[in-house]
């Protein structure tokens, strides 16, 4: 499964499976519960699964003599009664007989079950029943992978009325043979598949899928410790069903379980009381990722279920000594932070985290939302819920001010992670780069303005292969030409924290790299760092405009896709158009003055239109579709954004053109502003982003759309929609 294929599966919803602790029966969607008034401890109990006052399983303890004198033997074991079965494996430890199977959360129970089971029942063997824990005064073992405080289930089949319908079984282990039936539940569809633990009612969330980053909240707080009203929450982070997590609250512990072969971070502390592993709260922007966390974090590692022989992690717990209340688990109160998460899915490995929120009494506290990446063995940092924005810049002479004619055009990409900046730009060392900078915040017509930060230097790249300065043959900064060895060229690596102010002007393309050099020290190559989202714009070419009165009756229309300076085109036109020239002109207002070239447009190769178009392109059936791209200058991507550029088309016969368009952004849902200025608010202002309230999302959104404004991307009447629009949502509302 691919991140997403992933991505898509989460988007269409994310499971929990809640187990109340309620008295009495009561049917969820078509799954049926029931609880008994008081739970069922392990000895001789009978099971009646629907209520109909007849036993459909039966637990039965006998005790036997052990092997050595003075030693005995405590079986529990679970029969199904007449037709009825559950689902074991075999007793590969004993030689003989069948042994229950021992279910985690979430796992399917269907009529045909998964490799390795099967269903007993009274007559699969002479015992007629199925060995659940066998203990000694020398220790136990038995179905339950941990027998101290462990959840498990067993599934069930059996006959109502004829029909056959698919359930289970809570066991709640204590220690050894101490343990209690809690409650079960059954399909009232027959022949329908169940989930361990499944009660037919998820928890409400809310899943947003922010780049490759899903991060999901539940409606409501899950509350853990004596304010709860659950003992179990199972957690499925990838919407798949099966259960990665299972945390367990009662009015003196709150832990967290991972499940088969999921992990979490947890820190090993010493306990004189219980479990000595707790789990690792981690601060916001902490790295979780394959590797612990480095010093003097390095305590940390990860758990799953085989690192004790208690299988989970202590959120926090209290006990009582000699009439005074102390802390079992060294959490201190009041903690806000995030768990580290690492669990399979497709099998490829995913990080993430959960938030947790401890109160004054380190036993109780809320979950307030998790977030994992769909991209395997992809680290996140805690508390992070959206990908990285992604920047480009393509570096020019011609972007200088004034432009020179230094031909190389190098690029350079940018990540912004919340205000940290990381950077990466490969400058050709024949221009022997003296440095190179971010500036701002500066336009496209004017000086770079003031330094940001200078560019780190990582290294030169010889024959396209990268090494870094601390090789002892490697320079401490981009050498002079001629060199003894063959330069590609020099690599400038690293990352920058911004304030707010740098990172609005970021957004908005205020922000350009400069690098000087030997034979232009005021700046040899200049490009502007320009967002990544593509820009969809279009045109409808006429021969009679304003500004040009050809009078020709042919017709064509222009689709582009600008990213950073790069633009996409496809231009399609009648057959009978006989063109001398194509390009995108600009600046011009209202379609007067004097514009220049910005581009041109290519028209040598051309394909026609089938009938029926083609996807994704202009054009009618018959026409001559163009297609190419081209490097803009900044000031050139600036003036298309801002609406200042037209498409011309040049013919013999018309001196002033004989078709042209204005090319505008597209607005597909016509609420008055282009839909990639929208497309980007929603990356950078998520409406289900982490708000703490609607009006810290209106603020953000009217500052960033102010910086949009400021760059002339918006007009003020599109600045005042935004806000309004922002106004009246509910982003940002507690549910």
């Amino acid at each position: 499964m691919n991140a997403k294929q992933l991505a898509r599966k989460v988007a269409r919803g994310v499971c929990f499976a809640l187990a109340l602790s309620i008295a009495g029966a009561s049917a969820l969607a078509n799954i049926v519960h029931s609880a008994p008034a008081g739970w069922l401890s392990y000895g001789s109990q009978d099971i009646d699964i629907n209520g109909d006052g007849t036993a459909d399983f039966r637990m039965v303890s006998d005790v036997t003599s052990g092997p050595l004198p003075f030693t005995s033997i405590t079986q529990i074991r679970l029969a199904p009664m007449a037709s009825n079965e559950l689902m074991a494996v075999p007793n590969t430890s004993a030689g003989t007989g069948f042994m229950m199977a021992a279910l985690d959360p979430g796992t399917l129970i269907s009529p045909s079950p998964d490799q390795g089971f099967l269903w007993y029942g009274t007559n699969t063997d002479r015992l007629g029943s199925a060995l659940v824990l066998s203990c000694t005064n020398l220790g136990c073992s038995g179905a339950f992978p941990f027998l101290v405080e462990w959840e498990s289930y067993a599934g069930i089949r059996f006959v109502v009325a004829g029909s056959v319908h698919c359930g289970w079984i809570r066991f709640w282990t204590l220690a050894g043979t101490f343990g209690e039936i809690t409650d079960w539940a059954y399909e009232s569809e027959p022949d329908t598949p169940i989930r361990a633990g499944d009660l037919g009612q998820p928890m409400p969330v809310t899943a947003r899928t922010n780049g490759s980053i899903v991060f999901v909240t539940p409606n409501q707080p899950i509350n853990y410790g004596p304010a709860a009203d659950m003992t179990f929450t199972h957690l499925a982070l990838d919407g798949d069903a099966r259960t990665d997590y299972s945390l367990y609250f009662d009015i003196q512990r709150a832990d967290i379980r991972p499940l088969r072969s999921n992990s979490l971070l947890v820190t090993r502390t010493y306990d004189d009381f219980g479990p000595n592993t707790g789990v690792a709260f981690l601060s916001y922007g902490q790295a979780v990722g394959p590797d612990p966390l480095p010093p003097p974090d390095d305590s940390f590692q990860w758990f799953d279920r085989q690192l004790d022989i208690y299988g989970y992690a202590v959120l926090g717990a209290q006990v009582t000594l000699d009439g005074s209340e102390s802390t079992k688990q060294g959490q201190s109160s009041g903690v806000d932070g995030y768990v580290g998460l690492r669990f399979e899915s497709g099998g490829a490995t995913h990080y993430g985290w959960m938030h947790i929120q401890q109160d004054a009494n380190v036993a109780a506290g809320q979950v307030l939302g998790w977030a994992y990446e769909t991209r395997p063995d992809t680290p996140i940092k805690a508390g992070q819920w959206r990908s990285p924005l992604a920047f480009t810049a393509t570096l020019s002479g011609s972007n200088e001010v004034p432009p020179n004619a230094s031909t190389p055009s190098p690029t350079g990409s940018f990540t912004l992670d919340d205000s940290n900046l990381t950077y990466s730009v490969l400058l050709p060392a024949l221009m022997t780069p003296k440095s190179a900078g971010i500036y701002g915040p500066t336009d496209p017509c004017s000086t770079p303005g003031r330094l940001v930060t200078n560019l780190n230097f990582f290294g030169i790249m010889l024959t396209n292969l990268p090494i870094a300065p601390f090789d002892s043959n490697v320079p401490l900064e981009c050498p002079e030409q001629p060199y003894p060895l063959p330069i590609v060229g020099c690599m400038y690596q690293g990352q920058v924290t911004l304030t707010d102010t740098q990172v609005l002007e970021l957004l908005a393309g205020r922000l350009c790299v400069n690098a000087p050099s030997t034979a232009y020290p005021r700046g040899e190559l200049r490009g502007a760092i320009l967002p990544a989202t593509p820009v969809q714009l279009a045109a409808v070419l006429i021969g009679q405009t304003k500004a040009s009165r050809s009078r020709s009756v042919f017709h064509a229309s222009a689709a582009f896709t600008l990213t950073g300076d790069n633009l996409a085109y496809s231009l399609a036109l009648d057959t009978n158009v006989v063109l001398s020239s194509a390009g995108v002109f600009g600046p011009t207002r209202g379609h007067t003055g004097s514009p220049r070239l910005v581009c041109a447009l290519s028209t040598s190769l051309g394909v026609v239109v089938p009938a029926g178009g083609i996807p994704g392109q202009p054009g009618s059936p018959g026409q001559i579709l163009y297609a190419g791209s081209a490097i803009l200058t900044d000031r050139g991507a600036e003036e298309l954004k801002r609406g200042e550029c037209y498409v011309g088309l040049g013919a013999a016969a018309f001196a002033g053109g004989e078709l042209r368009g204005e090319i505008t952004a597209l607005d597909n849902d016509h609420d008055g502003v282009p839909d990639y200025i929208e497309a980007y608010l929603a990356q950078i202002c998520p409406c289900d982003g982490p708000w703490s309230s609607h009006t810290q999302y209106v603020n953000r959104v009217s500052r960033v759309a102010g910086s949009f404004a400021a760059a002339g991307w918006i007009t003020v009447r599109q600045y005042c929609q935004i806000v309004r629009q922002a106004q009246r949502s509910s982003c940002g509302s507690v549910p």
